[in-house]
């Protein structure tokens, strides 16, 4: 085994990747985040998955090495439970468009080779270089029986900072390759999954605009809201609500059948922090869309030897979270007044996961600025 460092970080983590492939020289790319702990078995249990000459990656499963450390850890694995017990199972069994996670998967090099190699153009060069190897007829294969364990993010600030990775970088891949996926002959119904996956995170700010928009939605209608105009707001909150229920309640149950009851409790603390990174993650979409650049920030973890250099950078995100929740709490006061109740619960869930967010997020930066 050789340790390959590199001395510039030109490309992050897609330049290391490039910078790496001519030290590999195998057919097969083993890919692992330095957090991952991959079982000794791995490549005797991935390699029989390569059935055809056109599969060009086997993905495992995410586990959890820290999943009781707090409710943000327990919260988060709910959420990537349900991505690869629900998501990534059905988009491989119905042939449709799969993302390569970035890590704890194998690539035949001939695949990452055809597609062009790891581009930088994106800050998620795992889902760019994914659509591209699938455009070029490549095959990507999930193996949900297959898991490798890994930290998740322990604090709200290194969450956010993952996400906004995430949210910016599903973004960009969207305008880079969605047009070239739509000249592809896919079926239009791949076509179509193609653009729920790649924009899912224009949720996020279609969450903060609800959350803005109530209370001068009351002001313009009038104290007596119309039952259409009240089915306008409430209709997909509820279809929005039950959906991602549904999925993380599944993938809970066929996960853990002795104690999905009790994992599914955390749902809950999900709801709350997904509310509560929206603004962060409506700025990332943002940027995305009017093509503002920013680098690759690594998510901080405890196995590493120096977590100092990873802590999260002072932000006026959370200032904007708290404020969102003082708004919110106004707008609740004034649909009370005028008795209108059905929005409240949605409203009470905004406060709730603005104030959590916002308040550990700037208690994280007091104490990182006092280390």
């Amino acid at each position: 085994i050789d340790v390959v460092r590199r001395e510039i970080r030109t490309g992050y983590k897609a330049g290391a990747l490039a910078d790496a492939m001519p030290s590999a020289h195998g057919e097969f790319i083993a890919i692992f985040d330095s957090d991952f702990v991959p079982a000794p078995d791995f490549l005797h249990r991935t390699l029989p998955h390569f059935t055809s000459g056109k599969t060009g990656l086997v993905q495992a499963r995410w586990g959890h090495l820290n999943r009781e450390h707090s409710i943000l850890t327990r919260a988060q694995s709910v959420g990537i439970d349900g991505h690869f017990a629900i998501e990534q199972s059905a988009r491989c069994s119905n042939r449709l468009f799969l993302n390569f996670n970035g890590t704890a998967g194998l690539w035949r090099r001939a695949a990452i080779e055809d597609a062009g190699g790891w581009m930088a153009d994106t800050l998620t060069e795992d889902l760019d270089l994914s659509y591209r190897a699938q455009l070029r007829g490549w095959h990507l294969e999930y193996v949900p029986d297959i898991v490798v364990p890994a930290e998740l993010p322990e604090t709200y600030s290194a969450f956010k900072s993952q996400q906004f990775r995430w949210a910016k970088g599903s973004i960009q891949t969207a305008k880079k390759l969605l047009p070239a996926i739509f000249r592809s002959d896919h079926p239009l119904f791949t076509k179509l999954q193609t653009v729920f996956h790649l924009c899912n995170y224009l949720a996020h700010p279609l969450v903060f605009m609800l959350a803005i928009l109530a209370l001068p939605a009351l002001k313009h209608l009038g104290g007596d809201l119309p039952p259409l105009w009240l089915a306008v707001f409430l209709l997909p909150l509820i279809f929005s609500t039950l959906g991602p229920t549904v999925l993380y309640t599944i993938s809970q149950r066929h996960l853990y059948p002795q104690e999905w009851k009790t994992r599914i409790a955390l749902l809950p603390a999900l709801v709350l922090v997904g509310i509560g990174i929206c603004i962060s993650n409506t700025r990332a979409v943002a940027e995305a869309l009017l093509g503002i650049e920013s680098g690759f920030i690594r998510t901080p973890k405890r196995g590493t030897e120096d977590t100092k250099s990873y802590s999260a950078s002072a932000s006026f995100i959370p200032i904007l979270e708290i404020a969102a929740a003082a708004y919110c709490a106004v707008t609740i006061f004034i649909y009370a007044r005028n008795e209108i109740f059905g929005i409240l619960p949605f409203l009470l869930l905004y406060v709730a996961g603005f104030t959590l967010v916002g308040l550990s997020s700037l208690r994280e930066q007091f104490h990182a600025r006092k280390a």
